[in-house]
């Protein structure tokens, strides 16, 4: 069985973005390169420092190809709308309910399938089917019961560390998170930011 799904909406400024990343890329590794071919031993101390940002880069420039192709603008929605046939060419249910105490079934099967096990940024193997949707933005703080706001979380630290223990959830726009203990420990699901310089 073939299920179409769109799971975000374009962002219009995600090509720029895409298009900036890429050049950067490809100015540091080009100069990484030429720098090696004319001194190698001078090229040796900032390899380290050279892969670390571009690793960094490539993250950036998948999260911008993934807002590209998603969404109701973007290249998975055309092929969806346009290609698939009569059949897969239904109508498109909303991946933003606004403030609502309950979850479309749609947005439930959607998180699922994005999701496939429990977010918590420390790592956590219950598949999706053992979880339920969490809002990364309480409801009663603003936030909204969309696509973009939803994660899978298992009972365990959806119920007991998020809403009894107090932890606090960032999820940040890449799609990395972290939860901040009360007592200040902090738990990410990417590694710390590089430091400055």
């Amino acid at each position: 069985m073939i299920v179409p799904v769109v799971s975000a909406d374009i962002d219009p400024t995600a090509i720029e973005l895409l298009i900036t990343a890429c050049v950067e890329f490809h100015r540091i590794r080009t100069q990484d390169d030429t720098a090696g071919q004319q001194d190698p031993a001078a090229a040796a101390p900032s390899a380290g420092t050279t892969a670390e940002v571009l690793a960094i880069l490539e993250h950036q420039i998948l999260a911008a190809v993934l807002q590209v192709v998603s969404g109701p603008g973007g290249v998975a929605s055309f092929l969806r709308r346009n290609l698939m046939g009569k059949g897969l060419n239904g109508p498109s249910l909303p991946l933003d309910v606004g403030a609502t105490d309950e979850i479309p079934v749609h947005l439930r099967r959607l998180v699922a399938l994005r999701d496939q096990t429990c977010r918590h940024p420390g790592g956590c193997d219950q598949p999706a089917a053992r979880c339920e949707p969490h809002h990364s933005i309480h409801r009663k703080d603003g936030g909204r019961t969309s696509l973009a706001w939803l994660q899978e979380w298992c009972w365990w630290h959806h119920h007991v560390m998020l809403h009894q223990l107090g932890w606090k959830l960032t999820v940040y726009p890449d799609g990395t998170s972290q939860v901040v203990s009360p007592d200040g420990k902090v738990i990410r699901s990417h590694s710390p930011p590089p430091r400055p310089g």
